[in-house]
C-alpha cells in the first residue's frame, strides 16, 4: 500500500520537530563551551602581566639597592664629634689690704756691677701653686727679669740673691720692682712700689 502524498509530508514533519530541538542543543552547547574558551583566554591574558611587574619592580630595587661596584670602595664619612669647650680659667683673687712691702735695698743706695744685689721684701699672703715673686730692674725703657721665688725663705719674707752683670746695659739710675705673677693671668696680680737704684761701672767710687 503505496503511502499518500499528505503522509510522506506528515512523516517530514515529525523528522524535522524531532531534529530541530536536537540542533539547538548542539549549537547551544558549542556556543557555551566556545564562550567559556573565550572568557579563560582572556583571564590568562589578563593575569599573566601581574607576575611580569612584580619581578621588573623586584629586579628595580635590587638595583637600586646595589648599584654596580666601580672598583673602588668609597669609605663613610665619619660622624661629626663635637668639640669640648676648654673651662675659662680661674685666676685667683687678691685680698684686700694685701700689700708687697720692700725691705732692702734702701731708696737711692748704690751698686757696682760686679756686686751681689740681695733684695728683701714681704708678702702676708701664701703663694698659689702656679704664682711667684718676681724681681724686675727698670732701666731706660726696659725691662730685666732678675729672678723668682715661689715659697718664702723665713716666715713671710722673702730675699734674692742676684748678680748683676754687663749684659743688662743698665749702669746709671735705675729702679727696681717685685711683682706677683700667675701662670694663668696675662699679667701680674699685684706689684710693689717702684724703689730708685744706682749701678756704678768698676771704675766709679760708691758715694
Amino acid at each position: 500500500m503505496e503511502d499518500t502524498a499528505d503522509q510522506r509530508v506528515g512523516r517530514k514533519l515529525q523528522l524535522l520537530y524531532i531534529l530541530t530541538p536536537l540542533g539547538l542543543l548542539i549549537v547551544c552547547l558549542g556556543a557555551i563551551n566556545l564562550a567559556s574558551a573565550l572568557v579563560m583566554g582572556a583571564g590568562a591574558d589578563a593575569a599573566m602581566p601581574t607576575p611580569m611587574v612584580a619581578l621588573a619592580a623586584t629586579n628595580t630595587a635590587e638595583e637600586a639597592v646595589v648599584p654596580p661596584s666601580s672598583g673602588f670602595e668609597q669609605e663613610a664619612a665619619p660622624a661629626p664629634t663635637s668639640l669640648a669647650t676648654p673651662a675659662p680659667a680661674i685666676v685667683p683673687t687678691i685680698p684686700p689690704g694685701a700689700e708687697i712691702q720692700l725691705l732692702g735695698p734702701p731708696p737711692g743706695s748704690a751698686f757696682r756691677i760686679s756686686d751681689t744685689l740681695s733684695f728683701y721684701w714681704q708678702w702676708s699672703v701664701p703663694l698659689a701653686k702656679d704664682q711667684s715673686l718676681a724681681v724686675y730692674l727698670l732701666a731706660q725703657n726696659q725691662e730685666y727679669l732678675l729672678g723668682r721665688l715661689d715659697e718664702p725663705n723665713v716666715g713671710q719674707s722673702y730675699r734674692l740673691h742676684v748678680s748683676i752683670d754687663d749684659s743688662t746695659r743698665a749702669a746709671g739710675k735705675v729702679q727696681w720692682q717685685v711683682r706677683l705673677e700667675s701662670n694663668q693671668a696675662k699679667q701680674w696680680l699685684a706689684a710693689s712700689e717702684i724703689r730708685p737704684l744706682a749701678l756704678l761701672v768698676a771704675q766709679e767710687s760708691i758715694p
